[in-house]
C-alpha cells in the first residue's frame, strides 16, 4: 500500500512480521498497547478466543496445531482500536472482530428470492437478464 501511495521513500527500512499464530503472542500485543489491564476482563478475553479458534478435528489439529488463529500484527492494531471505541465490551467486541476476520470479514449475505420472469408476451425490456437474482 505505501509503495501504491509513492510512500515508500519516506521510509528508512521496510520490516515484515509473520502473523500471530499463538494465543501467547497475542496476549504480548494485547499488554504492550495495554488493553484489557484487568486481569478477569483478560482471562475471558483469552479464553473466548481460545474457544472460537481451537481445532475442532483431528486434521485440523494437525494442521494448526494449538490454535486456528492467524492475524497480522496491522490488523490487530487496528481491531484492538476499534475495540475501544466501545468503553464497556473492549474484549467482547474484539473477540467478534477478530471471529470476522477469520471468516474473511464479509457477513452473510441476505437471503435473496428469484424473481419470477415477466410473460413472454409481447416486447421485453432491454434491461431484463433471465433468472437474475435480486
Amino acid at each position: 500500500m505505501v509503495e501504491e501511495l509513492e510512500m515508500a521513500e519516506l521510509f528508512d527500512s521496510e520490516l515484515r512480521i509473520a502473523p500471530l499464530i499463538s494465543l501467547r503472542a497475542l496476549e504480548k500485543v494485547l499488554d504492550e498497547v495495554q488493553l484489557l489491564e484487568e486481569p478477569s476482563e483478560r482471562r475471558q478475553f483469552m479464553s473466548d478466543v481460545e474457544q472460537a479458534f481451537q481445532p475442532r478435528t483431528m486434521d485440523e489439529q494437525n494442521l494448526y496445531g494449538e490454535t486456528k488463529l492467524s492475524i497480522g500484527v496491522k490488523k490487530l492494531l487496528n481491531l484492538t482500536e476499534m475495540a475501544r471505541l466501545d468503553p464497556g465490551q473492549v474484549g467482547a467486541r474484539l473477540v467478534s472482530s477478530l471471529i470476522e476476520q477469520a471468516a474473511g470479514g464479509a457477513a452473510v449475505p441476505p437471503r435473496r428470492r428469484r424473481v419470477a420472469p415477466p410473460p413472454m408476451e409481447g416486447e421485453v425490456s432491454p434491461g431484463y437478464y433471465p433468472g437474475l437474482v435480486m
